[in-house]
Protein backbone atom coordinates (compact mmCIF):
# COMPACT_ATOMS: atom_id res chain seq x y z
CA UNK A 1 0.00 0.00 0.00
CA UNK A 2 1.19 3.50 -0.48
CA UNK A 3 0.71 6.66 0.92
CA UNK A 4 1.17 8.91 -2.55
CA UNK A 5 0.38 7.48 -6.05
CA UNK A 6 1.49 9.59 -9.19
CA UNK A 7 -1.32 9.16 -11.95
CA UNK A 8 0.71 11.60 -15.57
CA UNK A 9 -2.34 11.83 -17.93
CA UNK A 10 -2.07 13.05 -21.72
CA UNK A 11 -3.05 16.12 -21.52
CA UNK A 12 -0.92 20.06 -21.68
CA UNK A 13 1.90 19.03 -19.62
CA UNK A 14 3.64 22.29 -17.32
CA UNK A 15 6.42 20.97 -15.11
CA UNK A 16 6.00 22.30 -11.70
CA UNK A 17 8.79 24.23 -10.19
CA UNK A 18 10.63 22.60 -7.37
CA UNK A 19 9.31 19.27 -8.95
CA UNK A 20 11.06 16.02 -6.89
CA UNK A 21 13.99 14.87 -8.89
CA UNK A 22 12.87 11.23 -8.23
CA UNK A 23 10.39 9.16 -5.79
CA UNK A 24 10.44 7.43 -2.47
CA UNK A 25 10.26 3.46 -2.25
CA UNK A 26 6.66 4.69 -0.72
CA UNK A 27 5.48 6.17 -3.60
CA UNK A 28 4.00 4.65 -6.94
CA UNK A 29 3.89 6.21 -10.43
CA UNK A 30 1.16 5.62 -12.97
CA UNK A 31 1.47 6.62 -16.35
CA UNK A 32 -1.45 6.51 -18.67
CA UNK A 33 -0.83 6.62 -22.56
CA UNK A 34 0.74 9.73 -23.89
CA UNK A 35 1.47 10.41 -20.32
CA UNK A 36 4.38 8.21 -20.14
CA UNK A 37 6.16 11.46 -22.09
CA UNK A 38 5.71 13.66 -19.04
CA UNK A 39 7.00 11.32 -16.76
CA UNK A 40 10.00 11.19 -19.17
CA UNK A 41 10.35 14.93 -19.37
CA UNK A 42 10.65 14.85 -14.88
CA UNK A 43 13.04 12.13 -15.18
CA UNK A 44 11.23 9.88 -13.64
CA UNK A 45 9.99 5.88 -14.52
CA UNK A 46 6.74 4.93 -14.19
CA UNK A 47 6.40 1.99 -11.90
CA UNK A 48 2.70 0.95 -13.51
CA UNK A 49 1.95 2.16 -17.15
CA UNK A 50 -1.72 1.38 -19.09
CA UNK A 51 -4.04 2.43 -21.43
CA UNK A 52 -5.11 1.81 -25.11
CA UNK A 53 -2.01 3.17 -26.13
CA UNK A 54 -3.28 5.32 -29.01
CA UNK A 55 -1.21 8.21 -28.16
CA UNK A 56 1.92 7.00 -26.74
CA UNK A 57 4.97 7.66 -28.13
CA UNK A 58 5.82 4.14 -29.88
CA UNK A 59 9.93 4.19 -29.28
CA UNK A 60 9.06 4.85 -25.43
CA UNK A 61 6.31 2.43 -24.99
CA UNK A 62 8.57 -0.48 -26.56
CA UNK A 63 10.93 0.19 -24.03
CA UNK A 64 8.95 0.05 -20.92
CA UNK A 65 7.46 -3.01 -22.33
CA UNK A 66 11.01 -4.44 -22.00
CA UNK A 67 10.97 -3.55 -18.71
CA UNK A 68 10.34 -6.59 -16.52
CA UNK A 69 10.66 -3.41 -13.54
CA UNK A 70 7.26 -2.10 -15.14
CA UNK A 71 3.92 -3.30 -15.40
CA UNK A 72 2.01 -2.89 -18.40
CA UNK A 73 -1.84 -3.27 -18.82
CA UNK A 74 -3.04 -3.03 -22.45
CA UNK A 75 -6.73 -1.81 -22.94
CA UNK A 76 -9.07 -1.99 -25.97
CA UNK A 77 -9.46 1.84 -27.60
CA UNK A 78 -13.10 0.89 -27.35
CA UNK A 79 -14.06 0.14 -23.75
CA UNK A 80 -16.43 1.96 -21.09
CA UNK A 81 -14.25 3.80 -18.89
CA UNK A 82 -11.39 6.20 -19.84
CA UNK A 83 -7.76 5.57 -19.04
CA UNK A 84 -7.67 8.19 -16.43
CA UNK A 85 -10.71 5.65 -14.81
CA UNK A 86 -8.65 2.64 -15.40
CA UNK A 87 -5.81 4.49 -13.70
CA UNK A 88 -7.83 5.96 -10.94
CA UNK A 89 -9.12 2.14 -10.39
CA UNK A 90 -5.82 1.02 -10.22
CA UNK A 91 -4.56 3.90 -7.61
CA UNK A 92 -7.64 3.15 -5.34
CA UNK A 93 -6.98 -0.51 -4.91
CA UNK A 94 -3.07 0.45 -3.44
CA UNK A 95 -3.74 3.72 -1.60
CA UNK A 96 -3.04 3.57 1.92
CA UNK A 97 -6.48 5.00 3.74
CA UNK A 98 -6.04 9.40 4.05
CA UNK A 99 -3.30 8.34 1.02
CA UNK A 100 -2.93 11.52 -1.65
CA UNK A 101 -3.61 10.60 -5.81
CA UNK A 102 -1.38 13.41 -7.42
CA UNK A 103 -2.34 13.65 -10.73
CA UNK A 104 -0.11 15.58 -13.59
CA UNK A 105 -1.06 16.37 -17.31
CA UNK A 106 -5.30 16.47 -16.43
CA UNK A 107 -6.08 19.78 -18.16
CA UNK A 108 -5.63 21.32 -21.51
CA UNK A 109 -6.33 20.34 -24.95
CA UNK A 110 -10.12 18.71 -25.00
CA UNK A 111 -12.50 20.50 -23.16
CA UNK A 112 -14.50 17.25 -21.84
CA UNK A 113 -11.54 15.44 -21.35
CA UNK A 114 -10.65 18.41 -18.67
CA UNK A 115 -14.26 18.62 -16.82
CA UNK A 116 -14.12 14.70 -16.95
CA UNK A 117 -10.65 14.46 -15.02
CA UNK A 118 -11.62 17.23 -12.62
CA UNK A 119 -15.16 15.45 -11.70
CA UNK A 120 -13.81 11.81 -11.54
CA UNK A 121 -11.70 12.48 -8.69
CA UNK A 122 -14.66 14.26 -6.97
CA UNK A 123 -17.08 11.79 -7.22
CA UNK A 124 -14.69 9.69 -5.97
CA UNK A 125 -13.75 11.22 -2.99
CA UNK A 126 -17.55 12.27 -2.44
CA UNK A 127 -18.34 8.12 -2.43
CA UNK A 128 -15.49 7.62 0.19
CA UNK A 129 -13.95 5.40 -2.72
CA UNK A 130 -12.99 1.67 -0.93
CA UNK A 131 -13.57 3.28 2.53
CA UNK A 132 -9.97 4.79 2.86
CA UNK A 133 -11.19 8.76 2.18
CA UNK A 134 -8.89 9.15 -0.73
CA UNK A 135 -7.36 13.13 -1.33
CA UNK A 136 -6.26 14.18 -4.63
CA UNK A 137 -4.25 16.93 -6.23
CA UNK A 138 -3.92 18.37 -9.06
CA UNK A 139 -0.73 19.97 -10.41
CA UNK A 140 -0.12 21.78 -13.19
CA UNK A 141 2.78 24.29 -13.62
CA UNK A 142 2.17 27.20 -10.82
CA UNK A 143 -1.46 25.79 -10.31
CA UNK A 144 -2.45 23.38 -7.60
CA UNK A 145 -6.02 22.28 -7.53
CA UNK A 146 -7.26 19.81 -4.42
CA UNK A 147 -10.65 18.00 -4.25
CA UNK A 148 -11.84 17.69 -0.59
CA UNK A 149 -14.81 16.10 0.63
CA UNK A 150 -16.15 16.91 3.39
CA UNK A 151 -15.36 16.63 6.59
CA UNK A 152 -11.89 17.84 5.57
CA UNK A 153 -9.33 20.29 5.90
CA UNK A 154 -6.04 21.54 3.93
CA UNK A 155 -3.49 23.74 5.70
CA UNK A 156 -2.09 25.63 2.57
CA UNK A 157 1.18 25.11 1.94
CA UNK A 158 4.04 27.38 2.86
CA UNK A 159 5.46 28.68 -0.12
CA UNK A 160 1.63 30.16 -1.14
CA UNK A 161 1.61 33.30 0.16
CA UNK A 162 0.48 35.93 -2.16
CA UNK A 163 -1.36 33.37 -4.12
CA UNK A 164 -5.06 33.73 -5.43
CA UNK A 165 -7.18 31.35 -3.80
CA UNK A 166 -10.49 29.96 -5.40
CA UNK A 167 -13.09 27.68 -3.83
CA UNK A 168 -15.59 26.14 -6.64
CA UNK A 169 -18.49 23.61 -5.54
CA UNK A 170 -18.26 20.35 -7.20
CA UNK A 171 -21.58 19.28 -5.30
CA UNK A 172 -24.96 20.98 -5.40
CA UNK A 173 -24.45 22.61 -1.91
CA UNK A 174 -20.85 22.62 0.14
CA UNK A 175 -21.53 23.32 3.56
CA UNK A 176 -19.69 24.32 6.76
CA UNK A 177 -16.64 26.55 4.41
CA UNK A 178 -14.20 28.10 7.25
CA UNK A 179 -11.38 30.24 6.00
CA UNK A 180 -8.95 31.74 8.80
CA UNK A 181 -5.53 32.42 8.84
CA UNK A 182 -4.14 34.70 5.94
CA UNK A 183 -6.79 35.14 4.29
CA UNK A 184 -8.17 38.56 2.79
CA UNK A 185 -12.07 37.51 3.14
CA UNK A 186 -12.25 35.00 5.44
CA UNK A 187 -15.41 32.98 6.27
CA UNK A 188 -16.70 31.04 9.06
CA UNK A 189 -19.30 27.96 8.38
CA UNK A 190 -20.47 29.27 5.62
CA UNK A 191 -22.15 27.50 2.49
CA UNK A 192 -21.29 27.58 -0.83
CA UNK A 193 -23.38 26.72 -4.17
CA UNK A 194 -22.84 24.68 -7.49
CA UNK A 195 -22.92 27.20 -9.68
CA UNK A 196 -22.65 30.34 -7.72
CA UNK A 197 -19.09 32.48 -7.34
CA UNK A 198 -19.36 33.44 -4.01
CA UNK A 199 -15.61 31.67 -3.61
CA UNK A 200 -13.69 33.33 -6.48
CA UNK A 201 -10.53 35.11 -6.30
CA UNK A 202 -9.95 35.30 -2.85
CA UNK A 203 -6.64 35.96 -1.66
CA UNK A 204 -4.02 34.73 0.67
CA UNK A 205 -0.92 36.76 2.26
CA UNK A 206 1.22 34.10 4.49
CA UNK A 207 1.33 30.91 6.70
CA UNK A 208 -1.55 29.72 8.67
CA UNK A 209 -4.19 29.18 6.14
CA UNK A 210 -6.95 26.57 7.08
CA UNK A 211 -9.59 25.55 4.77
CA UNK A 212 -11.84 23.26 6.18
CA UNK A 213 -15.55 21.53 5.02
CA UNK A 214 -18.02 20.15 6.97
CA UNK A 215 -19.81 18.41 3.66
CA UNK A 216 -19.73 18.34 0.09
CA UNK A 217 -17.38 18.24 -2.28
CA UNK A 218 -15.17 21.14 -2.95
CA UNK A 219 -12.30 22.19 -5.36
CA UNK A 220 -9.89 24.20 -4.42
CA UNK A 221 -8.07 26.26 -6.86
CA UNK A 222 -4.85 27.87 -5.40
CA UNK A 223 -2.75 30.29 -8.38
CA UNK A 224 1.16 30.47 -6.97
CA UNK A 225 2.47 33.89 -7.92
CA UNK A 226 6.09 33.95 -9.46
CA UNK A 227 8.89 32.84 -6.89
CA UNK A 228 9.98 36.64 -7.16
CA UNK A 229 6.47 38.11 -6.45
CA UNK A 230 5.50 35.77 -3.19
CA UNK A 231 4.73 37.81 -0.19
CA UNK A 232 4.84 36.22 3.42
CA UNK A 233 3.40 37.97 6.07
CA UNK A 234 4.24 36.39 9.61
Amino acid sequence: MFPRIYIFLNGVFCPPRSFPGGTGPDELVIATDGGIAHVEAVGWKPDVLLGDFDSAPPDLLEIYRRDRAVTVFTFPREKDKTDFELALDYALEYLEPRGVIEILGAFGGRWDMTFSNLFLPAASAAADAAGKRPRFLFRDGMTLVYVLSGPDRLTLPCDTAGSTVSLVPLSPKVRGVTLKGGFKYPLKNGNLTFGITLGMSNEFYGRGGLLSVRRGTLAVFIECPPEEARREIF
